[in-house]
């Protein structure tokens, strides 16, 4: 695991519990790359875990294109990431709830979601700025 403070090594366990989403999932659902909290066994100097909470990811940018299934936001260093959205994603204009059509080409956006393995993310959250 790297964190601020530097790479450390976590012993994961048979009694290690995982989240997703507040949803108990397995360790299965843990990837390379994904976002953690890890709350450790506590006076345990092996750094064993207790529990893996796995995070949404998020990414901030701006809509360059729209598809059928999503679009695609490019970020302020130019990498643009291909992004799918669900009938169950959420939408927000600042502060007041939106829907997809609150989406056009130029918006700046804030995605949260998860990472798929081909390195798209399903927008569990879409933020329009």
């Amino acid at each position: 695991m790297r964190s601020r403070s530097g790479t450390k090594t976590i012993t994961l366990e048979h009694s290690t519990k995982y989240t997703k989403s507040h949803v108990s999932v397995t360790e299965s659902n843990l990837s390379i790359g994904e976002r953690v909290r890890v709350r450790l066994v506590p006076g345990d100097s092996t750094a064993t875990a207790a529990a893996i909470s796995i995070l949404a990811s998020s990414l901030s940018g701006t809509v360059s294109a729209l598809t059928p299934n999503g679009f695609t936001v490019t970020t302020r260093s130019g990498v643009a990431h291909a992004i799918t959205i669900l009938p169950t994603t959420s939408y927000r204009q600042g502060k007041i709830g939106a829907n997809a059509s609150s989406l056009q080409s130029g918006a700046k956006v804030r995605v949260s979601g998860t990472i798929e393995a081909n390195g798209s993310m399903v927008a569990g959250s879409v933020n329009v700025r």
